[in-house]
Formats: structure tokens, C-alpha cells, sequence
């Protein structure tokens, strides 16, 4: 029996012929039909071969369109493929087009490596993003990291926003107006973090007669440079309604504010310090906003101090230095103007950095001794006169942290 021949085309020609069958990218009533039919052919060529199947697919997945009613799970499922990315399919998308009316909620991420510059984005991309003003209307909780020289208009656009969150984000100046916080009728959450320069966009305009609606401020400070756009902000009459404040700071990155701030509806302060070796912590937050509200009830101050260890030998006081104004949080705790607290919660925790030749036991021994000097009740006056107004705690920890390996 005479041998079958075969021929073999190669991948170019392969490649060359589904291109040919490709979708044509109309999307007209007119051509809806042609174009179901088109990429039934190429789901049945992606299924011939592996050959075949790898030119079809970057055809059939090139463009995903979803249009979202309700609560579907259409879209967790392409994240999750995308995310997935089994056989390279991540590369293949060239457009999505996401419909989605009741859409509350969403978070836009660039990459750690890649931070996206708002005016080097594509054409498509930019109508896309700017085209979700219309698509998803309801949007009322919105988050951007990682987005540079971005165009505050894109934040104005929905008008509904009570929740926002960006982080490591700039802005460019606004293009249109001086709307300030009136742009935002309906925001009461505001996180911030490395991105405060928003907050002078925020603070613009005339105030009168909107009426704020902000409840909670949470910023990140990295920077001394971000210390006075929040307190400008803070002194501003959008703020009026304020009543929770957290800060999340490095030890210097705040300075004394210039300017008086008055928060009368505060209740709520929340101070969160990071701190090394060699740094003197002040609250400076606790003195600017106690020296003229009166309304607090809950404070919360949590110092996290970092230190390298030891070999063990050396004295706490050479080993280590670090200083805490506490006659400043002292004093002001005992004012007048904080007459409403009914809970203070100060925890100070020192995290020793080290490897298996630093005795942990024994820097433990040190620091403790150190904690003991530095951050004893005896450090507070008026601690008596605290515990018979409020719900007083202080308290203080050690924790150890093996350093990692450098590659």
C-alpha cells in the first residue's frame, strides 16, 4: 500500500490565512451578523490545531465587550482568565469594552513599575476611560493608583462620588473652573496617601453657600513637602462637617501649622508615627487641632519605632536614641480645650531589626529597659487627673524582625 502524502504549511502561511478571516471591528447593526459568523470560523480554527489555535485566538479575544445589568459574575471571570494568563491570552486583548449602568465601585491600579502618565495614554484608551462617565453613571466609590499629571475634570466627572481613595497619584491643574470641593457635593470619605497635592485642588474657590459633606479625612504623609497642603485644607470652611482625622506620617514629615484649624464637629483624631533611630517625636497634630476644639472624644496615637540591633554589651543609651515629647502630649491632654475626651489610646512599638549574630533575648532586655525609661506613666503629670475623666490606656511592646537577605 503506497504511503499517504501529506504537505505542511508553515506558521507564516497559517497565520496569513486566519488573518484573512478575522472579524472586521464594525460594530453597526448591519454588520453584527458577518461578524458573529467571522468568529465562529476562527473559534472552529482555534480548535484544529495548536498551530491554528495560536493565531485564532489573539483574533477572538482582541476585543471583549460585556455589558453588565446586575450583579453578574461575567466580569470576576475575566479577571480571573486575564489574571490566569494561561497560553499568553493576556497579551491578546486590544480593547474591553465594559458596560456597566449599576457599577458602584471601582479601583484603577497601575503597575508598581509602570505608574501611568495621564497624557501618554493611547487615544482608545483615554475615549474609553473618559466614556465611563456615561457607562457607568452610579459610580459613587472610586480609587486611582499611581496615575501622574492626571486631569482632575476625569475625578469631577462623576458627580456622585461619597468615596475616594488615591494613592502615589499627582494632578495637573484643572483645565476649567474654581469649583474646589463643590465639584464633589456628595464625598464624605477622603483617603490620601503620597497624594495630598489634591487637597489644594479641593481647597479652591468660594466656599458658601455648598455645604460640605466630608465626614472622614485619612492621609498618608511621606514628604515634609505634603505637611502644608493639609493643614491650608484644614483651615478651609469645606471641612466644617469633619469629624474623623486620621494621619498616617513619617516622625519629620510634619511641621507646626501657620495658619489657626478649627474642626468643630470633630470627634475622632487618629495619629499613626512611624519613627528610626535617632528621630524626636512630637505630636504635632494633637497640639494644632486641640488648641481650639473642644468637641474630641476618642484619640488614638500608635508610634512605631524602628530600630537595628545590637550586640549585646552596649548600654540602652548608646545603643539606641530616641526621644518623646510626651510633656507636649502631656500638657495638651490636660487643657481645657480637651474637656470632651472620654478615650485615649497610646501604644508605642519598637520592632529591632537584626540577623541570627544579634542576640534577640538581650536587645530585648535593652530595649525594654529603654521603654521603661522613655515611656513610663511617670512621663505624664496629669495622668492622674486623665484617669479620673477617661477611659485612659498607654502601653508598649517589642517585637523582632529578622533582616532579609540582600540579593
Amino acid at each position: 500500500m503506497a504511503k499517504q502524502r501529506t504537505s505542511t504549511f508553515s506558521q507564516e502561511c497559517l497565520d496569513s490565512i486566519i488573518d484573512m478571516v478575522a472579524p472586521v471591528k464594525v460594530y453597526s447593526e448591519e454588520d453584527a451578523s458577518l461578524t458573529a459568523q467571522q468568529t465562529e470560523t476562527l473559534r472552529v480554527l482555534s480548535l484544529v490545531s495548536i498551530r491554528c489555535c495560536m493565531q485564532a485566538r489573539k483574533h477572538l479575544f482582541s476585543e471583549i465587550r460585556l455589558q453588565l445589568d446586575d450583579e453578574s459574575t461575567h466580569l470576576r471571570n475575566l479577571a480571573n482568565v486575564l489574571e490566569a494568563n494561561k497560553c499568553g491570552v493576556r497579551e491578546c486583548p486590544r480593547r474591553i469594552d465594559l458596560k456597566m449602568p449599576q457599577l458602584r465601585k471601582m479601583k484603577l491600579e497601575a503597575a508598581k513599575s509602570s505608574p501611568i502618565v495621564w497624557s501618554n495614554i493611547s487615544e482608545a484608551a483615554s475615549t474609553a476611560l473618559w466614556g465611563m462617565h456615561k457607562t457607568s453613571p452610579l459610580l459613587d466609590d472610586l480609587g486611582l493608583c499611581r496615575f501622574k499629571q492626571m486631569d482632575v475634570d476625569y475625578v469631577r466627572g462623576w458627580s456622585g462620588i461619597q468615596e475616594l481613595s488615591l494613592n502615589d497619584c499627582q494632578f495637573a491643574e484643572p483645565s476649567t473652573g474654581e469649583e474646589g470641593m463643590a465639584s464633589f457635593p456628595h464625598l464624605q470619605d477622603l483617603h490620601l496617601s503620597s497624594s495630598l497635592a489634591f487637597l489644594r485642588v479641593l481647597a479652591k474657590g468660594y466656599q458658601a453657600p455648598h455645604s460640605p459633606a466630608l465626614r472622614c479625612l485619612d492621609v498618608g504623609i511621606r514628604s515634609c513637602y505634603e505637611g502644608d497642603p493639609m493643614w491650608a485644607f484644614l483651615s478651609s470652611s469645606w471641612v466644617q462637617s469633619l469629624e474623623e482625622l486620621k494621619i498616617e506620617r513619617w516622625c519629620d514629615s510634619v511641621k507646626k501649622p501657620s495658619v489657626e484649624i478649627r474642626l468643630p464637629a470633630l470627634t475622632s483624631l487618629d495619629l499613626r508615627i512611624y519613627a528610626v533611630e535617632g528621630d524626636y517625636i512630637e505630636f504635632t497634630e494633637v497640639v494644632a487641632v486641640g488648641a481650639t476644639n473642644s468637641s474630641m472624644k476618642t484619640l488614638s496615637v500608635k508610634i512605631k519605632v524602628s530600630l537595628k540591633a545590637r550586640e549585646f554589651g552596649d548600654e540602652p543609651e548608646e545603643a539606641w536614641e530616641i526621644g518623646f515629647n510626651w510633656d507636649e502630649l502631656d500638657d495638651i491632654l490636660a487643657g481645657p480645650t480637651f474637656s470632651s475626651l472620654e478615650t485615649v489610646r497610646v501604644h508605642v512599638e519598637f520592632v529591632l531589626h537584626g540577623d541570627d549574630s544579634c542576640g534577640e533575648e538581650e536587645c530585648g532586655d535593652l530595649v525594654y529597659e529603654m521603654v521603661e525609661a522613655s515611656t513610663g506613666y511617670s512621663q505624664f503629670r496629669q495622668i492622674g487627673v486623665l484617669e479620673s475623666k477617661v477611659d485612659f490606656e498607654f502601653d508598649s511592646s517589642v517585637r523582632w524582625e529578622e533582616e532579609e537577605e540582600e540579593d
